[in-house]
């Protein structure tokens, strides 16, 4: 059954457990699509495991919705959370 906010609040009200699993890129979401977890997280650490930077910063906002919809097409039946790139809140010029 396909995951929705509907179905994650009616869990939550019945005091059922609702398990999440870290997914980096593509391919680390075919373990999980076989498990009964409910949620994929995809974190801002991409910017680190999946385009090689040195750091969190340089991860953008295009970049990880990119890696978020890679994710979502391989794990389509879980409720997808995408996380922003850290300090993206801010009005921030890096300089590499």
């Amino acid at each position: 059954m396909k995951q929705s906010t509907s179905t994650l609040y009616l869990n939550w009200k019945r005091f059922e457990p609702i398990s999440w699993f870290t997914c980096y890129y593509y391919f680390f979401g075919t373990p999980p699509k076989s498990s009964k977890s409910e949620v994929s997280l995809v974190g801002d650490s991409d910017g680190m495991l999946a385009l090689a930077y040195y750091d969190f910063f340089p991860a953008r906002m295009n970049e990880m919705i990119a890696i978020n919809n890679a994710v979502k097409r391989q794990v389509s039946e879980k409720f997808n959370v995408g996380d922003r790139p850290k300090r993206s809140h801010e009005a921030l010029n890096y300089k590499d």
